[in-house]
This record gives structure tokens, C-alpha cells and sequence, in this order.
């Protein structure tokens, strides 16, 4: 069963049977390439819940925490989120059909009340009124370039909310790519947390089976509002990027 320093044995339980229904689901669906028990908990489970600290610091604030997770895929980090934290509303986001049908049906198998898997394009439903500057934070992991993901996920935050997105161990060189794109969108750069797959093993109280690997945890601050152009459409968004384009976070 997996087993995380800060959560009960009903979270982790819950987590036990993510994995399963993701094995599960993955033959028919191709959901992700990790697909063996101990790295899916490593790698999926305890890499998401490595936001917790920054988030639960944000959402204290608000009486009603809200947050939206941005190319959520097979659910991560937005439905280990929920789990962890089931006072928080959670919106799990993504572009494609079978992911958010998967996510459906594995919210329905947990009985998780606090989570909506939704179908959409964050560049497009982040202009809809129910969803510009209406959440404290936005979670975005292994989505695209940090150009990308600040301009995809920042119409969806209040100000004074949090963007937390999950980056590879080389992060200096997108980070001065996007410092233009940060004055732009009236985004902070609060932190730069680096951690490793030794981190999340201890927090897991488990040995690191195979080799060690680091990321870092950037998050954002949104100081004011933004022009109601943002965010453009993908396409324009891709095309004035000052660097080199990726599809990956890590």
C-alpha cells in the first residue's frame, strides 16, 4: 500500500487503488509510460504531493480554497491533490476526451466529492467568467515550456494566488527566457525549490529504488489583473516564445 509521511491510511488507501485503476485502464488507454506499482507512487503520487506546503500556505487564506490543476492527463497532480486535501475544491483540467473520461470514472471508484474532471482548453475556458481570477492556485506539471504554462494558467488565478509548476533539474536558462513573459502577465517569481527522488522516497519512508534524479518546484505570485487578452491562442502563444519550444516539463 502506499504510504506518505502526512496522509491517514483512508488517503493512502485511495492512492493503492489509483495505481491499480491506472494499470488497469493504461493497457486499453495509454495513460503513461510509468507503469510499475513502486515508480507510479514515487513518481506520479509523491512527485504531486510535493506542492502541499506552498499550497496549503495559499489556501489557508481563502474560506473557500479553490484550485485548478492545468493538463491534468491521467490526473496528476490535481486528483492526488483532492485526496490529500479534501476540503479543497478541486477542478482537474485537460484537452483530452479518454484522460477525463479515465479521471471520471476513477473520482466516481474513490468517492471523491471535492474533485470535477473537466474537458477543455485552459487558453480558451480561462476567459469564461466562471473561471477568470477564480482560483487561488493553479497547479501545471509536465505541460510545456514556462513561457506556456504561465500565460495558459494565469487568467484562471485571483491576485494574490499561486502558480505552482513542477520543472527539471536544468531550469536557469527557461526561467531567463520567461522573465519578460513574468512582467507581462504581473507574475512573481516567489521561489525556486529544488528537490529529488531521494526526497520523495524519505517522505514515503521507503528506499530509492534505481537512480537519483532532481526537479525543481517553481512558484509564481500574480500581482494585479491582466489584459483580457490573455491568454492568446495556443498557436500564438507558441509562435512568440523567446526560446526554444518544448512540450515537456521534465
Amino acid at each position: 500500500m502506499f504510504q506518505y509521511q502526512t496522509l491517514n491510511t483512508l488517503q493512502c488507501e485511495r492512492f493503492s487503488h489509483f495505481a491499480e485503476y491506472l494499470q488497469q485502464e493504461n493497457r486499453a488507454f495509454n495513460l503513461t509510460r510509468i507503469v510499475d506499482t513502486s515508480q507510479i507512487y514515487l513518481r506520479h503520487f509523491a512527485d504531486s504531493l510535493e506542492a502541499l506546503p506552498w499550497l496549503d500556505a495559499v489556501m489557508a487564506r481563502s474560506e473557500k480554497p479553490r484550485l485548478i490543476d492545468v493538463g491534468s492527463g491521467a490526473g496528476l497532480p490535481g486528483l492526488a491533490i483532492a485526496i490529500a486535501r479534501p476540503q479543497w475544491e478541486v477542478i482537474s483540467l485537460d484537452a483530452t476526451g479518454k484522460k477525463i473520461g479515465f479521471q471520471q470514472r476513477l473520482i466516481r471508484r474513490l468517492g471523491l466529492a471535492n474533485v470535477t474532471a473537466l474537458q477543455g482548453r485552459a487558453e480558451e475556458l480561462a476567459h469564461q467568467p466562471a473561471f477568470r481570477e477564480r482560483f487561488d492556485a493553479v497547479l501545471a506539471r509536465a505541460v510545456a515550456h514556462l513561457q506556456v504554462v504561465c500565460e495558459l494558467c494565469v487568467g484562471f488565478l485571483s491576485i494574490d494566488g499561486r502558480l505552482v509548476t513542477a520543472k527539471g533539474s536544468e531550469v536557469g536558462p527557461e526561467i531567463e527566457q520567461a522573465r519578460s513573459t513574468f512582467a507581462t502577465l504581473q507574475l512573481d517569481l516567489e521561489t525556486v525549490t529544488p528537490y529529488s527522488l531521494s526526497d520523495l522516497a524519505q517522505k514515503m519512508e521507503t528506499p530509492l529504488e534505481g537512480e537519483d534524479a532532481s526537479f525543481n518546484l517553481l512558484v509564481l505570485t500574480k500581482k494585479a489583473s491582466i489584459s483580457s487578452r490573455y491568454p492568446r491562442p495556443f498557436g500564438a502563444i507558441k509562435k512568440s516564445l523567446s526560446g526554444p519550444y518544448s512540450t515537456g516539463a521534465r
